[in-house]
């Protein structure tokens, strides 16, 4: 049986950037392929990003499956665990763009994201997604995130089941740090 990691990026983020090669590398390491799908974010919905997931799981699933997403990228990876069979899921930086979030974003945010993205980040509730995830969850932030994203990733630890958080002092929400991917690779070496 093949096992294959999912890597997501971060909007607007691609997956060529070095951060997602060197996790790439770290899950190659481990004798797991990676595969990182490099999103398709102009114009595009958290709808339409979930559905580049899900062609990328038809073309290279079938093995055991890890996901690996930041930010926006996280919230397509915890989508995805309720949607295809996942062992482990390795959530960083979460963005707060659920349903139970957007509410308290600020007009810049909503602004940034645009109309048709920010609707479709309404219909997906946190709440109701969370009681379909059967896979081990692992939250991963910064100690310096945005409030409303640290809000966001500890009230996933506490709803999420089989789930750990890990919030690193001192991170910011850049993938890129040195302290991030240490932690990313540590968390990888442990699967």
């Amino acid at each position: 049986m093949d096992k294959v990691a999912y890597i997501i990026p971060g909007y607007p983020h691609s997956g060529r950037e070095k951060p997602y090669r060197r996790i790439a590398e770290f899950f190659r390491f481990r004798g797991i392929k990676p595969i990182i799908i490099s999103m398709l974010w102009k114009r595009a919905t958290l709808s339409n990003n979930l559905e580049q997931f899900m062609r990328a799981h038809q073309k290279f699933g079938g093995g055991e499956a890890y996901v690996l997403g930041f930010s926006v990228g996280a919230v397509i990876a915890l989508i995805a665990s309720t949607k295809v069979k996942i062992k482990t899921a390795i959530l960083c930086s979460l963005s707060p763009a659920f349903k139970e979030d957007v509410q308290l974003w600020k007009k810049s945010w909503k602004k940034f994201v645009g109309k048709k993205r920010l609707e479709d980040y309404k219909m997906c509730s946190f709440d109701q997604l969370v009681k379909r995830v059967n896979c081990r969850t692992v939250l991963v932030a910064g100690g310096k995130e945005y409030p409303l994203l640290l809000r966001r990733v500890k009230m996933a630890k506490k709803k999420l089941k089989n789930s750990e958080l890990v919030i690193i002092p001192g991170a910011k929400h850049d993938i890129s740090q040195k302290e991030y991917l240490e932690v990313l690779r540590k968390i990888v070496d442990n699967i």
